[in-house]
């Protein structure tokens, strides 16, 4: 079986979703805006973007393999596209199903995220309003259904039946007849009555004896008999669906008359999806069924229930607050003691958002934070290791309440009252001990304990490395001036010090490799070359980004290289497609279409028009078999045009060809662009590529700008400086590329500063603003001139020179105080 049937299972990697969750959630968010902002001016933009956002969403669920996320925001992409081709009116009612899906498909990552259980069906709410606005298709709960098709059944109590030929054909023939037989009782009698449950009797006797003959398609004959069993449960039997399986069931039993044991995937999941909603006497086959397939752990205890969008916003922005209120706490806690203001500003625009979310509890441990956070600004001296215990612990409830909002426990409210009174102990100057135990708070306390830990080693290692990376840097750029090396084997030990300290001597093996290249730098007689430093510079890399996973659980060094594709795998043997109906189904689309276009060039060819007829009715049985209701009138319209013979058969065929295309993503054919790259010249290509360099390059001073402004109003916002960081690196590595190596030179000497800044947590001076402004002003002229062609270049040793000034005035310093 599970060679024929693919595992639908929802496997997911936690790291990689970590990795990729930031993007996602600010899709998601721009996606949300630009649905309200098209809402408030009909602005065709704004539905673009919306659409061209939730496209983005979309990929990146694909690639996560979250199946149930990934189906709603292909029915949002499908609801946007109707919108915007006139076919669905853009009321109030439909934007607010749009964003209640978006703030759906966010919430269920947090969920992930906090450790809640991949039950694609707590979308169903959502996923049921955006299908309700098309009202083209029948809606389908089990559309959020994935068990893992791959399990088998325990091994059989009877022997296969010896049936072959003829035999075997009147054997299903009977067999099928009496499944009909029962299946007609079943409808024509009220559920609960004799009669009903003799119907089924009789309906899981015919399977059974259908499973006797089977071997390879086993499983599903067997899942099967324990749908019959659900169908003893009024909530099962009294659902069309239902019904309609049983007769899909009965087509199923036609094939194997016809000869084909493929089977229609999506059939074994409706079978499944009923019997994980049914109640199941203990000993019945649907019960073991149950146990089997482990489908009690997909199917969810609560449902996201659809919020407004002003209660979502609310959500975002305290989970905006209390991670930023975290991020100045850890700060402050490991030395920095201007991070103690920022720190009381955060907590108090924690106190504000909380009040936005109507639930009591929360507001007031929103308000207690913000209370205490007041209170150390005022005296920092008054915070100890009890004082800073306590805050940790408030603010990881907090985020436990941010993340888990439409599921706060019975317990929270408790745990609310012992964390106030805890805050208000340590202002009242009698904090509690850590020794006393309190057991609805332990938990969270000691992961509070284990999280401030982690932040403070993880900073270390991240000061180390670079330190390291810079030290190599400049090497690297200068290779015959020689490589000491002391330094950067002192601090690749701290690093090897610091993450065996938190047990994670799964990395020691890659530090002893990096450490082995760093050496032979600094041998006499050592020739630079480029390999070594790639090798270097990646393993760097990896162990930077292996740290910063730290801080959001990460805990295994080789799944975490694994999932960025960078683990050592023996190749797998290319896989054999799974005989399954949907496969089949495919085939047949590509080969209608073929089909179609040869009947287009010899309309008159009788033998093709033969085939093609024969294609479009086999369609018309599959799509009953997968209960695709839409392939299944396109199949039979398309039939009863062909068979017409008119113009207006002509004309449809061109329909047909489009609406039987394979749901596949698209590959653009090349851009004239692109062939004329293809076809350049060495000359032509290094002004492309120039060309290219010059428009990123505004973009990049364009966003430089918007950041440098944000650190105007804010010289504590850490982001924006990071992203300005960020800008300076893309521009030195753009400007190389191209061959502009004074641009590079520049940029990376900015770089550097900006780097020592945020390692060592120093305070934005006027000094730094100043920096900016005159790397952004001399990066616009510089752009500038190389548009004009005129080949001069502005005077930036004057900014180089401040550059390495003030980074060799910190360079001695312990950070800021």
């Amino acid at each position: 079986m599970g060679d024929q049937i693919m595992n639908d299972a929802g496997n997911f990697d936690l790291g990689t979703l970590n990795r990729v969750k930031s993007e996602i959630d600010v899709s998601l968010h721009r996606a949300a805006e630009a649905i309200a902002k098209f809402g408030e001016t009909s602005d065709a933009g704004q539905m673009k973007l919306c659409r061209t956002l939730t496209h983005q969403i979309h990929g990146a669920l694909v690639m996560l393999g979250l199946k149930g996320p990934e189906q709603v925001s292909e029915l949002i992409e499908k609801v946007l596209t109707s919108i915007a081709e006139e076919k669905l009116d853009a009321s109030a009612e439909t934007q607010a199903s749009i964003e209640q899906a978006l703030a759906a498909i966010g919430q269920y990552l947090e969920d992930l995220m906090a450790g809640e259980p991949n039950q694609a069906l707590r979308l169903l709410p959502v996923y049921r309003n955006l299908h309700n606005l098309q009202g083209n298709e029948p809606f389908r709960a089990s559309d959020l259904f994935y068990p893992d098709l791959s399990i088998n059944p325990p091994e059989r109590h009877e022997l296969l039946e010896p049936f072959i030929g003829e035999e075997l054909h009147t054997h299903l023939k009977r067999q099928r007849f009496n499944y009909q037989k029962g299946l007609l009782a079943l409808l024509r009698n009220p559920p609960g009555t004799p009669q009903s449950a003799g119907a089924l009797d009789q309906m899981r006797e015919a399977l059974r004896a259908v499973e006797s003959t089977q071997e390879d398609t086993r499983p599903f004959w067997w899942v099967s008999r324990g749908f019959i069993d659900a169908l003893a449960d009024f909530k099962v039997i009294s659902q069309n669906d239902s019904k309609r399986l049983c007769a899909r069931i009965d087509l199923q039993i036609r094939r194997l008359l016809e000869g084909s044991t493929t089977l229609a995937e999506r059939l074994l999941r409706d079978g499944l999806y009923f019997i994980g909603q049914a109640n199941l006497p203990e000993g019945s086959l649907g019960a073991e069924v149950r146990r089997t397939f482990r489908l009690d752990e997909l199917i969810p205890k609560s449902e996201i229930e659809p919020t407004t969008a002003l209660k979502e916003k609310a959500l975002r922005y305290l989970r905006e607050c209390v991670d930023a209120t975290e991020g100045y706490w850890n700060r402050f806690c490991a030395g920095n003691t201007a991070a103690l203001k920022v720190f009381a500003e955060q907590a108090q625009n924690c106190a504000q958002a909380t009040q936005k979310l109507d639930n009591a509890d929360v507001d007031r441990l929103g308000q207690a934070l913000g209370k205490i956070a007041t209170w150390l600004a005022e005296l920092p001296s008054r915070n100890s290791d009890n004082v800073a215990m306590e805050v940790a612990t408030a603010i990881l409830l907090l985020q436990n309440a941010q993340a888990n909002f439409r599921r706060l426990g019975p317990d929270y409210s408790t745990q609310v009252d012992l964390m106030v009174a805890r805050l208000e102990n340590c202002i009242a100057g009698t904090p509690s001990s850590n020794d006393e135990a309190v057991p609805l708070l332990d938990d969270i306390s000691r992961r509070a304990q284990e999280r401030m830990l982690i932040v403070q080693v993880t900073k270390e290692i991240q000061s180390c490395l670079a330190q390291i990376e810079q030290e190599l840097d400049t090497f690297f750029r200068a290779p015959n001036n020689g490589f000491e090396g002391k330094q950067t084997h002192a601090s690749l030990k701290q690093v090897k010090g610091a993450l065996s300290m938190l047990g994670h001597d799964k990395v020691q093996p890659s530090l002893d490799k990096c450490s082995q290249h760093i050496a032979r730098f600094s041998e006499t007689g050592y020739q630079p070359a480029q390999d070594d430093f790639v090798v270097v510079a990646h393993e760097l890399s990896m162990l930077g980004l292996f740290v910063d996973a730290l801080q959001t659980g990460t805990v295994d060094y080789d799944e975490f290289v694994r999932s960025m594709g960078e683990g050592e795998h023996v190749p797998a043997e290319k896989a054999v497609e799974p005989a399954t109906v949907e496969v089949e189904i495919a085939q047949k689309k590509e080969e209608t279409q073929a089909l179609l276009e040869a009947l287009k060039e010899a309309p008159e060819d009788a033998g093709i028009r033969g085939e093609l007829k024969q294609n479009l009715q086999s369609l018309q049985v599959d799509a009953d078999l997968v209960d695709d209701h839409a392939l299944g009138e396109t199949a039979k319209a398309a039939l009863s045009a062909l068979e017409s013979g008119t113009k207006e058969a002509d004309a449809f065929e061109e329909n047909l060809i489009a609406k039987l295309a394979p749901q596949v993503s698209e590959t653009p054919a090349p851009s004239a662009e692109t062939l004329k790259l293809v076809q350049a010249s060495e000359e032509e290509l290094e002004a492309e590529f120039l060309e290219i360099f010059l428009e990123e390059a505004n973009e990049v001073l364009a966003s430089m700008q918007e950041e440098l402004e944000k650190l105007r109003e804010d010289p504590h916002d850490i982001e924006a400086l990071t992203n300005i960081r960020r800008s300076s690196h893309t521009l030195k590595g753009s400007g190389r590329m191209v061959g502009l190596k004074s641009f590079g030179e520049v940029a990376w000497s900015i770089e550097q500063t900006l780097n020592l800044w945020i390692r060592k947590e120093l305070d934005v001076t006027p000094e730094i603003i100043d920096l900016i402004a005159w790397t952004h002003t001399i990066a616009t002229a510089w752009i500038a001139e190389l548009n004009k062609n005129s080949g001069n270049a502005p005077d930036a040793s004057g900014l180089v020179a401040f550059s390495e000034r003030l980074r060799q005035e910190k360079s001695g310093d312990g950070g800021s105080d």
